[in-house]
Parts: structure tokens; C-alpha cells; sequence
């Protein structure tokens, strides 16, 4: 972002290369270049090559500072990209940082962004997605785990057979689990799966001799996922008590 015309000929170049639209992803601004008329500065310069796109990670850059930090140092600043949604009403924009549920995107939505985009949530808890579909038009139902264990490994294995990136059998087999990390988040049985399949994914022999749906029964099974927890669908009330599905929380 230091240097604007240098971005949009970057992008010129890879709209000219392509047939797809090309958006671009940016902060607010980088260190003490860091005013919204340098940030509208900018999305004008750029959006000149044909980009109509924005992705705005609602926070400054600050150069030096580690890569966790910069996610939550930097104060966000959502307004700023609601203002350029009404300065640029030609583009789309989608807002991005510190929206953590499904809720505060809808809310998000209907005051006028194009679009939202959460990022670390869909890793630490990415079951919360399954609800994704009546949050824009209203329709469509929800997967249970279970079904969404189904697809995963469905695609897990093509993955595997292919091996594109010619990793060794553990590591691809690694690669592939780790996004199962947080898929219990928020039940009781959330903690020991992460544990369970922490153990597994460091288990090299395993790894390599056992397929992915062994190596993922066996994690459901050391974790006692009960079948109950599997196949509870979001915002689905149980006939089981509370205290047989999530955690207890204090009074």
C-alpha cells in the first residue's frame, strides 16, 4: 500500500492474463500511511486497471510487529470500509477482521456490505459454517458433523491418492486431519477430540500404515463422540439435557 500505482499494475497485468475477475485484499493502510484519504487514494488508483473488488481487513498494518499481534494491536475500524462502500458505490466491497460469528455478519450484511469474511473462526471453529446457507437466502439445511466427516473424507482421500505436492504419506495424512482440529468446539466432547487427534496426528507409524477414515473412527472413538453430538444440527433443539452435549459452564 505504499505504493499504489505499483499494485495497479500488478493488477493490470493479471487481468490481462486472465478471464476471472481479480479482487484485491488490503488493510487500512501500512504504519503512518495510514489516513482514509490515502486509503480512498488507494482503491482509486487501483480499481482504474478494472479491479471492482475490495476485501478490507478493517485494521492498519503495522510493519515490525509479529503477525499475531497485527491481528488485534491495530484498532479496527469497520466504518471506514462502510464509508468507502458509499464513496465507491460501483464496487464491491467485503469487510474482514474481527467478525467472529455468524450473527454479527448478518449484521454486517444487511447495513449494506457485499460481502463478509471471517477468517480465524473457520479454524478454530469451523462447524459454525454449516448455517452459512440460511444466513443468505434464508433456505437450505444445515449438515450434521457426521455428514460433514462424510464429505470431508470423501475429499480427504482423493487428496491423499493424488499427493500433489509429493509429501510422504504422514505428512499428507497430517495435512489433511488437521482441519478436523476444532470441528467439536463448543460440546464436551471438544477438548479430548483436539487431544485424541493431536496424539494421532504426531503418531508417524499410524500415519503411515492406517487410512483416513481408520485413523478418524479411531479419534472418535478415543474421545467417546457420542452419536448424539454427531448428528446435532445447529440451532436444533435436543431431547438430551444440555450437560450431555456442551460443557458446563459456571453459574
Amino acid at each position: 500500500m505504499f505504493d499504489p500505482p505499483l499494485v495497479a499494475a500488478c493488477c493490470a497485468a493479471i487481468i490481462a492474463a486472465v478471464s476471472i475477475p481479480v479482487s484485491v485484499k488490503c488493510r487500512l493502510g501500512v504504519d503512518e500511511r495510514d489516513s482514509y484519504e490515502e486509503l480512498v487514494e488507494f482503491v482509486e488508483t487501483v480499481s482504474s486497471v478494472g479491479v471492482r473488488h475490495f476485501i478490507i481487513h478493517a485494521r492498519k498494518a503495522i510493519l515490525g510487529l509479529d503477525t499475531v499481534k497485527n491481528r488485534s494491536v491495530p484498532p479496527l475500524r469497520h466504518d471506514w470500509v462502510f464509508r468507502l462502500r458509499e464513496r465507491f458505490p460501483q464496487h464491491r466491497f467485503t469487510i474482514n477482521g474481527g467478525i467472529a460469528t455468524l450473527e454479527a455478519a448478518r449484521e454486517l450484511l444487511a447495513a449494506g456490505m457485499d460481502g463478509v469474511m471471517i477468517g480465524r473462526r473457520a479454524n478454530a471453529e469451523p462447524y459454525m459454517f454449516a448455517g452459512v446457507s440460511s444466513l443468505v437466502d434464508g433456505r437450505g439445511e444445515a449438515p450434521s458433523r457426521r455428514e460433514v466427516l462424510h464429505r470431508y473424507l470423501e475429499y480427504a482421500l482423493l487428496a491423499q491418492r493424488a499427493n500433489w505436492d509429493g509429501k510422504m504419506p504422514e505428512q499428507v495424512a497430517r495435512l489433511l486431519l488437521t482441519p478436523l482440529t476444532g470441528l467439536f468446539h463448543g460440546t464436551r466432547v471438544g477438548a479430548r477430540w483436539r487431544q485424541v487427534l493431536s496424539e494421532t496426528m504426531h503418531d508417524r507409524q499410524r500415519l503411515s500404515t492406517q487410512s483416513l477414515p481408520e485413523l478418524v473412527s479411531s479419534c472418535l472413538d478415543g474421545a467417546q463422540v457420542s452419536a448424539a453430538v454427531l448428528d446435532l444440527l445447529p440451532g436444533a433443539p435436543s431431547a438430551l439435557p444440555p450437560s450431555a452435549l456442551y460443557p458446563s459452564r459456571p453459574a
